[in-house]
């Protein structure tokens, strides 16, 4: 990786900026959704956090061992996920997680503890709301940013851009022949059985690759965003999350 490439992957991840919302439960149960299916939750505003923070607090619900607080938190996943679209879908979304079988996500977890990530991301098809990939793998994100990273359909289409070279930036170009290819079966819907094989394959294919990357920053002494000492998998993924907005921004 030369010194421009690393220095327009770092100044990607500086600008993303995406809402730091999560669930939590409260007798003022503002989320009607909920309310409906007799749980008192509202939304919590954590822009006063760091993203490691508000990672953390999200990947603590989602490892409590309290069953309704771990349902809480990939209720959170959900909703914060569907915030790119509106609050209203995100709560109508997140309402239908809050129900998860808590011990599937226990199992979610020790698959990722123990390295097996695209293990992890197949299992997660088992949960409500989740469905594809793209909010399977943000499961897998907050519970191990350090090693896992978000694959969603706008990263799976920048990916397309760079391989087919509709993107000529010198960082796409670099992208399409590090990753794109090994990466690129990660994408699918999560209730076919029959592909989950590939896409688990294509997702550790993934996140190998944002690790990886993520040494190489920290090697190149490229600043890493939040104030970190070093780079993580999840970093990698935001900054490249955002070439990729930018993009769609523009096409």
């Amino acid at each position: 990786m030369d010194r421009g490439i690393s220095e327009a992957l770092a100044q990607a991840a500086a600008c993303y900026n995406y809402p730091k919302t999560l669930l939590t439960y409260d007798p003022s149960a503002s989320l009607p959704h909920f309310v409906a299916l007799g749980f008192a939750v509202s939304a919590g505003d954590r822009t006063h956090l760091s993203y490691p923070a508000f990672e953390q607090e999200i990947g603590d619900q989602l490892r409590s061992q309290d069953p309704a607080r771990a349902r809480l938190g990939l209720a959170s996943v959900v909703y914060w996920g569907h915030l790119s679209r509106n609050h209203g879908i995100a709560a109508i979304q997140a309402a239908k997680a809050i129900e998860a079988n808590a011990g599937i996500l226990s199992r979610v977890a020790a698959h990722v503890d123990q390295g097996r990530l695209g293990d992890a991301l197949v299992l997660t098809g088992e949960l409500p709301a989740i469905g594809s990939t793209s909010f399977g793998s943000k499961v897998i994100a907050f519970l191990a940013p350090e090693a896992a990273g978000v694959f969603d359909e706008q990263i799976y289409e920048y990916l397309a851009r760079c391989v087919s070279g509709l993107e000529t930036r010198a960082e796409a170009r670099w992208i399409g022949r590090s990753t794109a290819r090994d990466a690129w079966p990660a994408f699918g819907q999560l209730t076919k059985r029959k592909k989950h094989a590939r896409i688990a394959s294509g997702y550790a294919g993934w996140c190998s690759f944002l690790s990886e990357t993520a040494a190489e920053l920290t090697r190149s002494e490229a600043p890493a965003p939040h104030g970190l000492l070093a780079w993580r998998a999840v970093d990698v993924e935001r900054a490249i999350f955002h070439l990729a907005s930018r993009v769609a921004r523009t096409a």
